[in-house]
């Protein structure tokens, strides 16, 4: 009668522990997940170029003058 005694409390702490384990990575994954790691500087590099040509500069470089010795 006690060995069952033993084997129905090592059962019910082994089932607590799994759940207390489970719960604890839930909650790591969940806080990981919800923060944010980019700082504003590289969101700022980040961001998308603007796609479009800027035909005044490449006027300019064309009107410019190259010296060569």
């Amino acid at each position: 009668m006690k060995e069952k005694k033993i084997t129905k409390d090592l059962l019910v702490i082994s089932i607590l522990s799994v759940v207390v384990v489970a719960l604890w990575i839930a909650i790591d994954i969940f806080y990981a997940l919800s923060r944010s790691k980019i700082s504003p500087e590289v969101k700022r590099q980040t961001e998308p170029l603007n796609p479009k040509i800027d035909t005044e500069v490449l006027d300019d470089l064309e009107q410019k003058i190259f010296y060569e010795f």
